[in-house]
């Protein structure tokens, strides 16, 4: 009974430090990594609705993101936030951190406090049970190849809403530089801003 209770210890032990060892291995990947573009799929279920809506995703460090929808572009250059509405003409502008956005992988990767249980999963990690009353995610899953390149991201709120990306045809460094997260407003377009 000892033996097979020493084992059980030291399986789990050694599962917890392999998942700690994967979310290291893939925070260095992620910092190593200046820009990258890809494809995207985006799969949300919320309330019981289920979306699925394609489009190209184009990341850099500190934090920018642009992503491209048929009607939509959603671009930050690290502190401003711009949404912006071709069917509507519409653009709503405001601070990055006074609006959580889902496709700021930074978030993911590293702003997890380090108090979140991390768990070994198919071909990624799980992120949980985080010790931050402020937290807005109860579980993010993310899955990376062998070459510890994000491929998907699936996040769970506390109302219990999924967000997911896959991420297809990741090209690291593939950008010249940071001007495409730098929205330029289109004439004629309304403008809502609230910083």
């Amino acid at each position: 009974m000892k033996i097979l209770l020493l084992f059980v210890i030291s399986f789990l032990y050694l599962n917890a430090q392999t998942a700690e060892d994967e979310l290291t291995k893939l925070r260095n990947k992620f910092n190593s990594v200046h820009n990258f573009s890809a494809q995207f799929i985006q799969k949300a279920n919320s309330f019981g609705n289920q979306n699925k809506i394609k489009g190209k995703f184009f990341y850099s460090k500190g934090n920018k993101f642009r992503v491209e929808f048929e009607n939509q572009i959603i671009c930050s250059n690290g502190s401003i936030i711009w949404n912006y509405n071709s069917f509507d003409k519409r653009v709503v502008i405001n601070n990055l951190s006074d609006q959580p956005a889902i496709f700021s992988i930074d978030q993911y990767v590293s702003g997890f406090s380090e108090n979140c249980k991390v768990e070994k999963i198919n071909s990624g990690i799980r992120l949980r049970d985080c010790d931050d009353q402020s937290a807005l995610y109860s579980s993010v899953d993310i899955q990376y190849n062998k070459g510890y390149t994000i491929t998907s991201i699936d996040v769970k709120d506390n109302m219990n809403n999924r967000f997911a990306f896959d991420l297809i045809d990741v090209k690291e460094n593939s950008l010249k530089d940071d001007s495409i997260f730098q929205f330029k407003i289109p004439e004629g377009c309304r403008i809502i801003d609230l910083r």
